[in-house]
């Protein structure tokens, strides 16, 4: 995955998908974490078949991010189950 351990900018004008990988997909290592920016108006949201996930959902049970110019951090927590914490819209609106 080419996004392993970095910090990555997102630009676009409409909402995108990013697309948090199954350890079948990726092995990525345990304890890696990424950072994902929305420099740009459209923000974006994850997509997290198959995986558990430790974080903030919206009213949709969807993890997202649409507050520009803010960060929202992934961390690989165990196979298969990650933590997303930072700028989400969530429930508590956080």
């Amino acid at each position: 995955n080419k996004d392993n351990g970095q910090f990555n900018r997102i630009t676009n004008v409409s909402l995108c998908t990013v697309t948090i990988p199954t350890n079948a997909t990726d092995d990525i290592p345990i304890g890696r974490e990424m950072s994902y920016f929305s420099e740009g108006a459209g923000g974006f949201q994850f997509s997290v078949a198959g995986l558990t996930i430790l974080g903030v959902q919206d009213a949709g049970g969807l993890y997202k991010q649409n507050i520009q110019n803010s960060i929202v951090y992934i961390k690989k927590l165990a196979t298969d189950t990650w933590a997303i914490w930072g700028a989400t819209l969530g429930l508590s609106g956080g």
